[in-house]
């Protein structure tokens, strides 16, 4: 952890672990990172975390923030993210955006006002969440792990989102950190200060 972050991390931050796999970089040579677990507990937690961060910046100076800066943090859980993909029609489409708002809703994440705006709400996924889904994809659509027990374990997943209003229409797109790397940067470095920046 110390390795990685430094000094940055609170005396309090959760244990955990890096995984990375070289199939993985040459597939998606720049860096992204993503929190993932089957315990929503422990994702919510980093998500307050990260919340508490973004509004330290904020009170120090809102110009602190980077211009690629999510507007919210939320907990998914992963297979919303694939019906979200997955969705072939506009009624499946529109069902699991009506599930996703009611996770943001529950979460306090303030995306809409009134009922016509959630009606016309526009939502899409982003190109690295959409990459990390097409990496993470099982032949057999299991989109789940199985426990000690053998029963099936939902992950849940750390993404956050933007918000933004044209002519009137709402869109909120939803992604995890990441993007290109710079010169002599490694995948992780890259994946780091994306999550930093945005």
């Amino acid at each position: 952890k110390k390795e990685v972050f430094s000094s940055k991390l609170p005396q309090e931050s959760p244990s955990f672990k890096i995984s990375c796999a070289a199939c993985l970089l040459e597939l998606e040579p720049n860096g992204f990172a993503c929190v993932v677990s089957s315990s929503p507990e422990l994702v919510d937690m980093v998500r307050d975390w990260g919340r508490k961060c973004v509004d330290r910046k904020r009170q120090q100076n809102a110009a602190s923030l980077h211009a690629d800066h999510g507007d919210f943090l939320l907990r998914l859980p992963r297979t919303a993210l694939v019906k979200l993909k997955k969705s072939k029609t506009r009624a499946a489409w529109k069902d699991t955006r009506d599930e996703i708002l009611a996770f943001m809703a529950e979460q306090d994440v303030p995306v809409y006002e009134n009922e016509q705006v959630s009606t016309d709400l526009e939502l899409k996924l982003g190109h690295h969440i959409e990459s990390l889904l097409q990496l993470t994809s099982t032949k057999k659509g299991n989109e789940s792990k199985h426990s000690e027990d053998g029963l099936k374990e939902e992950l849940h997943w750390l993404v956050y989102g933007y918000q933004d209003t044209k002519d009137g229409k709402t869109s909120v797109e939803l992604d995890i950190p990441g993007g290109k790397r710079h010169l002599g940067e490694t995948s992780l470095e890259a994946a780091i200060r994306e999550t930093e920046e945005e």
